[in-house]
């Protein structure tokens, strides 16, 4: 609390617990003046270097005009993040809308169609999609961890019987996705800003009126990294295409999507 208020400016009234995520943890703060703001505190190293990736960009995005994302707050010294004792800890604008799955489809579509089309104007350097499973390496060993288990402890034992049974379909999902993933390097798509998991993240304010957050993972990548999810939603589609006449899915890119979800 000290650190934010020496790092932002804020004289802290409340700090007050806000519904924790698989990121970060989560509190709301309130200042002695009534502003609130989101607060998130991260000290997974795994996930550190991409919100401090993705930060600028969301900042950008704000500047642009966009007023239904969670942007970051700047600090005194203009950044956009405060590192410390290995913890990273960003401010966000406040968001008066509850988290909800129950909203409009055609309306999600068309605010990440709004996104994507930003894309051209967005100078900050992002990380783009480059089709390679970051765990291929890990996959096959560990695979064969568990399917040799030795350990004797009975849930181990009931893991590596349960991987036995779906062994088969495993190695040949696991080799598609690789082949997937091998023609895709040379197929050139469009490449968008993308969320990565916006149907997942949405707090409503009332059907119509939708905001998404938590942009822990932007990637420069083609669109069905943000449209598989609902690509089966003729309403969701329509809102996108409001935004992209012309949109086709390509199913490629699709599949392979589902299958990194997956893995």
């Amino acid at each position: 609390r000290k650190l934010i208020q020496e790092k932002y400016g804020f004289s802290i009234h409340e700090v007050t617990d806000a519904p924790r995520q698989f990121v970060a943890e989560t509190y709301f703060l309130e200042t002695e003046t009534g502003v609130r703001y989101f607060c998130k505190i991260i000290s997974r190293p795994l996930f550190i270097p991409q919100v401090i990736d993705s930060l600028p960009v969301l900042h950008e995005l704000h500047l642009r005009g966009l007023n239904f994302i969670g942007y970051p707050i700047e600090t005194l010294s203009k950044g956009l993040f405060v590192l410390h004792d290995n913890q990273l800890i960003a401010i966000f604008n406040y968001i008066d809308a509850h988290q909800a799955y129950t909203y409009s489809n055609r309306i999600l579509g068309q605010r990440i169609g709004d996104v994507h089309a930003l894309t051209p104007r967005i100078t900050v350097a992002m990380p783009s999609e480059t089709y390679i499973f970051k765990y291929d390496d890990k996959l096959e060993v560990r695979l064969l961890e568990i399917l040799s288990n030795r350990s004797g402890h009975p849930l181990l034992n009931s893991l590596a019987k349960l991987m036995g049974h779906f062994e088969a379909e495993i190695r040949h999902d696991w080799h598609r996705f690789l082949e997937i993933s091998r023609q895709l390097k040379a197929l050139p798509r469009p490449m968008v800003i993308t969320h990565g998991d916006a149907p997942g993240n949405v707090l409503v304010k009332s059907p119509e009126e939708i905001f998404l957050i938590d942009w822990d993972d932007i990637l420069l990548a083609p669109p069905e990294r943000d449209l598989w999810f609902l690509q089966g939603k003729p309403d969701f589609i329509a809102g996108y295409r409001e935004v992209y006449p012309e949109y086709q899915p390509h199913e490629l890119t699709r599949q392979f999507y589902i299958y990194s979800r997956y893995f």
